[in-house]
């Protein structure tokens, strides 16, 4: 094992972490002074230890998907996983090549190169991972998302059946006239190799099968809470109705009462009575319309919620009639970005939310401001969480993003030094026909 190849190990690790999976480098130093350590331990082996099959594997293998957690930000075991798995298929194209040269050379195991037959192995996963990359280069932030949510042990079978693959012993005697046990371990090898490659096959297949699962089961929430908030949207709607109605009902009476009062000069009475129908009437500054009725249930919901907490919120402009985006997706980039306007504004001594719609030719932009306490960090596509649970928060600024790129659109958080967070939404409007 040569330091070329170790290069090239790295080199196929960095492309699927970086060009396939979507994986930001970490910024901290000291965790990427960590992993060049490991690679350069690995390194060091190469002279230290005796070149024994079974440790040249574990090395190859382990050493080099260990320096990937500390390179890339993720959780580190699926980022150690990946890496592992990787690395296996490194040696499963490995034995695939020797198994077609020990086959085309007859059995003339002698004339196999071995490190080529490596070397080759390595340039096909480079191959493969950079087509890859240039198919997922627009799915990238989406595919991180669903690796950061899969189970670690769906990396088990995998592992153990490639594992298997890989450590299946071989031999040969040289007393077989015209070397047919080469040949047909040779063939073996070859049909190892394509094995390992069906069993690749499947394991994405199952990852992808559990990552819709798991999406269809978000939507479905998503939908429900959407028909919830459409429900509300219509009682309040209903309310409004009503109120209006008695208003009209009430408003001759009301006109006449006042003429009599006028009549008689008694201004002090006019005045009360003013009072009193101002009192009465229906407060439009506190329902919010704005031509869509998902985005209203959504905006007076977190309006009720910003009166209850004596915060200021206010909100202009209307959408079209028509969007590109659906109404699920517009669910979610509306309710995270209330919801984290809301969090930051309420610590706030007096929190504000101002939120403007805006139509712009075929495109909508959507601000939400608010104040916040403590400026947030930026963090790849999305923010950083400032709550002390890391883990099972920070995701709801990354699906805004994912929603409106999903329909040709983006977000972008504008951070600034007046203690106000502003979220610049941009989705498509339906394009005229």
């Amino acid at each position: 094992m040569t330091p070329l190849a170790q290069l090239l190990e790295v080199l196929v690790l960095l492309l699927l972490f970086k060009g396939v999976l979507g994986y930001e480098f970490r910024e901290e130093n000291r965790f990427l002074c960590v992993g060049l350590v490991i690679l350069f331990v690995r390194c060091a082996m190469l002279f230290i230890l005796p070149e024994d099959y079974t440790y040249l594997i574990w090395r190859s293998i382990l050493f080099p998907a260990a320096a990937m957690p500390f390179f890339f930000h993720g959780k580190w075991k699926i980022n150690l996983a990946a890496g592992i798995c990787m690395m296996q298929m490194v040696w499963v194209m490995y034995r695939l090549n020797m198994g077609i040269w020990i086959v085309a050379v007859k059995g003339d195991v002698i004339k196999v190169e071995l490190p080529l037959c490596y070397y080759l192995g390595l340039a096909e996963c480079l191959v493969a991972l950079c087509v890859l990359s240039l198919i997922l280069r627009r799915k990238k932030e989406g595919i991180f998302t669903h690796m950061e949510l899969l189970n670690v042990w769906m990396f088990v079978p995998f592992f153990v059946c490639i594992w298997g693959i890989n450590n299946t012993g071989w031999s040969f005697s040289t007393s077989t006239t015209g070397n047919i046990a080469e040949i047909v371990q040779g063939k073996n090898l070859i049909r190892d190799g394509f094995l390992g490659v069906l069993v690749l096959f499947i394991f994405i297949l199952t990852c992808c099968m559990q990552s819709q699962r798991r999406e269809m089961k978000r939507l479905l929430l998503l939908n429900q809470k959407c028909l919830a908030e459409q429900t509300e949207q219509y009682s309040r709607q209903s309310l409004m109705d009503e109120e209006l109605r008695k208003f009209r009902h009430d408003y001759i009476k009301q006109i006449t009462t006042l003429q009599q009062i006028a009549e008689g000069t008694d201004m002090d009475r006019v005045r009360v009575y003013l009072e009193q129908i101002a009192g009465e009437k229906i407060k439009s500054e506190s329902f919010f319309l704005t031509n869509h009725l998902v985005c209203d249930a959504i905006l007076n919901r977190y309006g009720d919620a910003c009166r209850k907490q004596k915060m200021k919120i206010s909100v202009e402009g209307k959408f079209p009639e028509h969007l590109h985006i659906p109404e699920v997706d517009l669910c979610v980039i509306l309710t995270n970005g209330l919801q984290n306007a809301f969090e930051a504004a309420s610590l706030c001594k007096e929190g504000e939310i101002s939120v403007k719609v805006e139509n712009r030719e075929n495109f909508v932009t959507i601000s939400i401001r608010n104040s916040t306490l403590q400026k947030p960090q930026r963090q790849g596509d999305g923010l950083a969480t400032t709550k002390d649970d890391k883990r099972n928060h920070g995701i709801g600024t990354r699906n805004m993003a994912d929603a409106a790129r999903k329909s040709g659109g983006m977000v972008e958080w504008n951070l600034e030094e007046e203690g106000y967070v502003t979220a610049n939404i941009l989705i498509r409007g339906k394009k005229k026909e």
